[in-house]
């Protein structure tokens, strides 16, 4: 949550239709993620973030997209839902909390499974250990260091 803080105090994300949180060791494609969002054709002006893996809850926070409008709602409304979500999940990681709490504020989802794969889903995401060659998908994680994106 610290990352969206910073982004709700600096507002230079207004600017922009869509924001995008990458984690560090992901290898992402920006060029590859612009041809996705066209494709989904999501109504400017809307509240939407995107489902992008079809693992567990169809999402992982390697790579977060929304809608500068979702951002918008999630900074005003997303904090008492995470902590109220918190306190009924202990356990629950922050990717599952993250998109519980956009779903708990009415922040509508598409879905995009061709997004991400990440390494962290194993044998159940067929094309998540990589190389990082194919060019429909926008991230892959985690590659730590260069040389691992292409073993």
């Amino acid at each position: 949550a610290p990352i969206w803080q910073q982004l709700y105090k600096d507002g230079a994300y207004k600017d922009f239709d869509w924001t995008v949180k990458v984690d560090a060791d992901a290898v992402f494609f920006p060029s590859i993620l612009r041809m996705h969002l066209g494709v989904l054709r999501v109504q400017q002006g809307t509240q939407v973030y995107i489902k992008n893996i079809n693992f567990r809850f169809q999402f992982l926070g390697a790579l977060e997209v929304m809608t500068k409008e979702a951002l918008d709602k999630y900074s005003k409304d997303g904090m008492p839902a995470t902590k109220k979500l918190l306190r009924a999940h202990p356990k629950a990681g922050e990717d599952f909390l993250f998109r519980a709490s956009l779903d708990a504020i009415g922040i509508a989802s598409a879905e995009d499974f061709e997004l991400l794969r990440d390494a962290s889903c194993g044998e159940l995401c067929p094309g998540s250990d990589g190389p990082c060659n194919n060019g429909q998908i926008a991230a892959f994680h985690p590659y730590p260091d260069v040389d691992a994106w292409n073993t």
